[in-house]
């Protein structure tokens, strides 16, 4: 693969990942988490974990 296929695969595969965060975090009840989620990059790291995402 070209790095740019590669680039775009890894792009999609976050932007897969953070919907299914959101999902998850909609689901139970913790909506305002998604924002937060979405502009702190430790937080984030750590509700994937939380999500086993």
């Amino acid at each position: 693969m070209q790095m740019e296929e590669l680039l775009k695969k890894r792009e999609q595969e976050g932007e897969r990942r953070f919907g299914e965060l959101a999902l998850k975090l909609f689901e139970t009840g913790r909506e305002k988490e998604i924002i937060e989620a979405a502009s702190n990059p430790k937080l984030r790291q750590a509700l994937y974990r939380e999500f086993g995402l």
